[in-house]
């Protein structure tokens, strides 16, 4: 086991906390009425000095956020990838959809009735469908 070498100033904090700590409040306040300490007034400046530990601690981490952020921001536009617009192309005012389920169910156009009625032609003209081969009519 290596021997502890502590100097002066060493043992003598570590006995002033043990007496600190140990002591009661009762010894604590006699030895400062002997030393002729105003407990109230050091207690008053302990609170006024908390206080302004508070807020310089809160200012510095305000400070640090706000650091932080800028950092964020600067560096955010070069981790984004821009996304060209799509933008139609040169379609008139006037342009109506080919499809009924583009145009959400309005009114037929003059197109799509010709090509329903082709349609129609075809689906009953005998000719246009492929003779059964091994069937009775």
């Amino acid at each position: 086991m290596a021997k502890d070498k502590k100097t002066f100033q060493d043992r003598l904090a570590e006995e002033i906390d043990e007496a600190i700590t140990n002591g009661s409040d009762e010894d604590v306040r006699k030895e400062a009425d002997e030393a002729g300490e105003d407990i109230a007034a050091f207690g008053d400046r302990m609170r006024a000095w908390l206080e302004t530990a508070k807020d310089e601690v809160a200012e510095m981490a305000m400070k640090e956020a706000k650091a932080a952020a800028e950092k964020d921001r600067a560096t955010r536009e070069q981790n984004v990838v821009s996304m060209p617009q799509r933008r139609p192309g040169s379609r008139p005012d006037s342009f109506m959809p080919d499809t009924v389920a583009a145009r959400h169910g309005k009114k037929l156009s003059e197109r799509d009735r010709k090509g329903i009625e082709k349609d129609l032609e075809d689906l009953f003209d005998d000719d246009a469908w492929p003779d059964k081969k091994g069937e009775d009519e």
